[in-house]
């Protein structure tokens, strides 16, 4: 089994669509006219479950990352994880059809939804910086410190696990994770449930401490609150700057809202293995990450199909 913890700026879309996906909106750029930073979608893997010799990746855009958590015997420990930054717009794959079982979304429904000033209508070809195909397993929406986690479980998959980036100029990239007999033999803890964190956010690992946009009410680096214009330091208007970015996504090609706060229908995320835990947990605990609207998203209700047949997304279904 598989898990993947979907975390920033994601839009599932698959409401009324058969082929359900998430779309990764590209904030590689960012926003200078408010002050929003670069999100940058990555796939953050255990170091010790990648085949390096068999896997290919961007030259200069997979980084080593050291993450420390206590365990369970309040023992401290140290582990490295390889952050697979995407660096040009692709399709990314995971090998999750293998038992004939579509995807199924659970409380997704309950997630922040975009909304324009009319109504937001996904365009037919968003501005992505990754379109992940939802083939089968279970998305769950779930809650972690009261920040928004999609948790994505596929049970059936290949051996070994490998995942695909094919850009949109026909480039082809992939990450392939050590067999279940190299894993067992070489003793990697937890090898039974592999787990993987899947960000659209600023680079937190690293802590950029140059990042703008997400300090709401902080002294902006350069000057100023860190607020767009006419934003106040008490957070009115929440979810501009990243309406921006979440925009790309929109046929109008005009910056969203975000409506709805967390509902409490959202259960917690429970979360037992080390660096995923710590990086989720810090993640969540970060100023910058729970102030910032950088959250997994569904589309604001949309009218019975014979009113509208375009495509709407997220949602249960």
């Amino acid at each position: 089994m598989f898990t993947v913890y979907n975390v920033g700026m994601i839009y599932f879309d698959g409401c009324r669509v058969n082929e359900k996906r998430a779309l990764v909106p590209d904030g590689t750029k960012g926003d200078k006219d408010t002050n929003t930073p670069r999100h940058y979608c990555s796939l953050f893997v255990g170091a010790d479950k990648v085949d390096m010799d068999r896997t290919n990746w961007w030259w200069g855009y997979k980084f080593e990352r050291e993450v420390t958590f206590v365990d369970d015997a309040h023992k401290s420990n140290t582990m490295r994880v390889y952050e697979f930054r995407i660096k040009e717009p692709s399709e990314v794959t995971f090998p999750d059809k293998r038992n004939g079982q579509p995807a199924r979304f659970e409380e997704l429904e309950y997630l922040p939804r975009l909304q324009s000033d009319t109504h937001f209508q996904l365009a037919d070809d968003p501005r992505t910086i990754a379109r992940v195909p939802l083939r089968g397993g279970v998305l769950e929406a779930c809650a972690l410190m009261g920040v928004p986690v999609v948790v994505w479980k596929v049970e059936h998959h290949a051996d070994p696990l490998t995942i695909t980036a094919r850009t949109d100029e026909g480039g082809l990239y992939t990450i392939v994770l050590k067999d279940a007999k190299t894993l067992k033999k070489e003793e990697v803890p937890f090898s039974d449930d592999i787990t993987m964190v899947f960000s659209n956010t600023p680079d937190f690992i690293a802590l950029m401490e140059n990042s703008v946009g997400h300090d709401h009410g902080d002294e902006h680096p350069n000057g100023g609150n860190g607020h767009a214009p006419g934003r106040g330091a008490d957070g009115d208007e929440k979810h501009f700057e990243h309406g921006v970015i979440y925009g790309k996504l929109n046929k109008a090609e005009r910056k969203v809202t975000l409506s709805d706060d967390l509902r409490p229908e959202l259960k917690p995320v429970r979360l037992k293995q080390g660096y995923i835990k710590d990086y989720l947990e810090f993640l969540a605990a970060s100023r910058r990450y729970r102030q910032s609207d950088c959250t997994p998203t569904c589309c604001t209700p949309t009218p019975p199909p014979e009113e509208n047949p375009g495509s709407g997304g997220g949602g249960g279904s």
